[in-house]
Parts: structure tokens; sequence; C-alpha cells
């Protein structure tokens, strides 16, 4: 099997009770938070398969609109999924944050999703705000949003999330209060970045280390970003590079993702880079970077990424004005964290040949 259609397609007539919910079937959950559930009428609880005549609606301005439509009409058609439930919707979209949540049921089961980061621009700097702040916007809002529903529903409960909202998922968990924590089955982390901070250090992680469960592509770079767990699974992916982050581009095994025992030599060069970089900055200058970005996008009137896929001659402009009209400060300043990135690169590429050439 290639990747979760195909593992969808092979076993969307075999129930849960023949065979039990695997970490594939977490990934189409988590996959799932990427349709704009938002935008339908998902407060209280439907079955999804009733939601396929609005599926136009759901994948438009998506990563992927034509695999996740093909995703989203196998689900509603598979006895597999038909029972299964979405509800409690919420999604927020402002200048410094983009979340969105959802719980999915199965039973009995609650599966609190969190969606990744995705087109916006918001959503992209807030990312940038993990690398500077203990806690972005998002920590606090999913924090409430599983303490609310696991306060209201009975039954057991999962959180999960791809990308940032895996990260999403593991800082409202280990914030969660003792009872709440000691109702919590597992925690399906999907290639989210790590934290600014020593949070996994902590009694309140620990007591839910075993329950974490964290999957990584062959040539990450997100997974790995800032203080994370060392303990993951890496998988294997149709992709190369940070196309690798997409779950539509792992591959599946045996009902399971295909292993491999460790991250390629382009993740570990990049990985090594990028933190040696992020260590080498000071806190101003990590705010100076977010400033410069923010004044850039705006300059742009750039709001999604979309933007940049449907490049229009205005836009073109736009882009080149913004960076013409950067201050000098900023553009100094870009040149610097450049070069030095640049630099930390060169010095993770040549560590690795000469490890390689005299070990």
């Amino acid at each position: 099997m290639h990747n979760l259609i195909s593992y969808l397609k092979k076993y969307k007539d075999t129930f849960f009770s023949d065979m039990p919910l695997t970490e594939v079937d977490r990934a189409i959950l988590v996959q799932l938070t990427y349709l704009n559930f938002e935008k339908t009428n998902c407060r209280a609880f439907v079955q999804v398969n009733q939601l396929i005549n609005q599926e136009k609606l759901l994948v438009d301005g998506n990563y992927s609109p034509r695999r996740n439509k093909r995703l989203l009409r196998l689900l509603a058609s598979s006895k597999r999924f038909s029972g299964l439930e979405i509800g409690e919707v919420e999604s927020v979209l402002t200048e410094d944050m983009q979340y969105c949540s959802m719980t999915f049921r199965i039973d009995q089961t609650y599966f609190i999703c969190f969606r990744g980061t995705d087109l916006s621009i918001s959503g992209w700097k807030e990312d940038m705000c993990l690398g500077i702040y203990p806690s972005i916007p998002s920590h606090k809002k999913g924090l409430e949003y599983t303490e609310k529903i696991m306060s209201q529903y009975i039954g057991e409960y999962e959180v999960l999330g791809h990308s940032k909202g895996g990260n999403v998922a593991l800082y409202a968990a280990i914030h969660l209060p003792v009872h709440h924590q000691n109702k919590l089955r597992s925690i399906y982390d999907f290639d989210g970045p790590g934290f600014n901070s020593d949070i996994l250090e902590q009694e309140e992680y620990k007591r839910l280390e075993q329950r974490h469960f964290k999957y990584i592509p062959q040539d990450d770079v997100v997974g790995l970003l800032l203080n994370h767990t060392k303990n993951y699974v890496v998988v294997r992916s149709r992709s190369i590079g940070f196309l690798q982050h997409d779950l539509l581009y792992w591959k599946i095994e045996n009902m399971k993702f295909k292993r491999t025992k460790e991250t390629s030599v382009l993740s570990r060069v990049f990985s090594k880079t990028i933190a040696d970089w992020l260590s080498s900055l000071t806190y101003q200058e990590k705010v100076d970077c977010f400033l410069m970005f923010d004044d850039f996008c705006k300059k742009a009137n750039l709001t999604n990424l979309n933007q940049f896929r449907r490049s229009t001659f205005r836009s073109i402009k736009d882009m080149i004005y913004s960076c013409i009209k950067l201050s000098f400060r900023q553009k100094k300043l870009f040149t610097i964290l450049f070069f030095r990135l640049v630099k930390y690169y060169l010095k993770a590429s040549m560590g690795w040949f000469f490890f390689r050439k005299y070990a």
C-alpha cells in the first residue's frame, strides 16, 4: 500500500470489531482536520458521511484538494468509518493565531484533534513564535478546548494532531489537570515540532510519556525542531525533503506506517543546521526576524500562501515592492542571519562528510 488513500480502499469494509483502530486510522482522522468543517454545521455531532454533499466546500483552499476529496469520498462510503461522527468544531483566525479543533467520536471514544498550519500567513507567523516564546495563542485555546470536551462527554479520550496540531495536542495533554490526564488513553503526534522550553523535562510530561506516540518522516525537519522527545518512530515516505511532512505521502505496510531505523542524512544535516542557527540567535534577533516577516507580508498584501500559487503580475510586483521597502536595518539583519544560516549548513555538511570518511 502506498498511502492513506490506498489503505482506506483496502480496509474500508473491515469493521473495527474485526480490526481494531490502528495508527493509520488515527492519521486519517488527523488528515480530516484540514477539511473546512468549520464552514458546516458541526457544533453538534453529525456523521461524517452525511457531509459528502458539501465536499467542494470542505476541500476548497486545502493543500491537496483532489487527494482530500478522494479520501473524504472513500471514508463516506466505507463500512469501517460508517459510524464516525464529528462535532464541537471550533476555529479562530486572527492576525496572531490560526487555530482549529474538532472531535471525532467512534462508539464512546472521543478523538480530540487539532489542525496543523494551514495556508494562512497567520499560521506561519504563529509557527515562528514557537521558536521565540514558551507558548503560543493556540496552546491556551487547545488546552481550554480539551478540558471542555473531557468535562462534557463521558467515554475514553485521545488527543491527536499533525504538525503544529501535534504540538498543540501534546501541550494540552501536559497541562491538563491530573484527573483529566488519568482519563487520557494516548497522544498521537504526527510530525509536530518541539517546544522553546524544558516542558518535556517536567513531571507533568513524565506522567504521560508512555502514552505519547510520535511519528516523523525519514527526511524530517519539522518534528525535530526545538526541544522534542527522543522517542519517535521514523516513517518512510514516497516524497523527498520537506514534502515528506505531508501525511498523504507516508508509506504503509501491514496496517502500519512503514518503518526505517533512522532519519536520512538530509534530515540530520538540516536539523543540525536549524538547531545551531536558532541557538545562535538572541531573543531580540528572533523578535526582529518575526517583525521583518510580518512587515514584508503586510507590504506585499499577503494573507494566504495560495497567493503564491496564483501569482499575478500585481502580486509579484507587491512582493518586489515590499522587499525594496524594508528598512536598511531589516535588510542588514536579513543578510546577517542568512549568511549565518549558510555557515551552519556548511559546518553541518562538512561535519557529516568527515564523520563518514574517517569514522
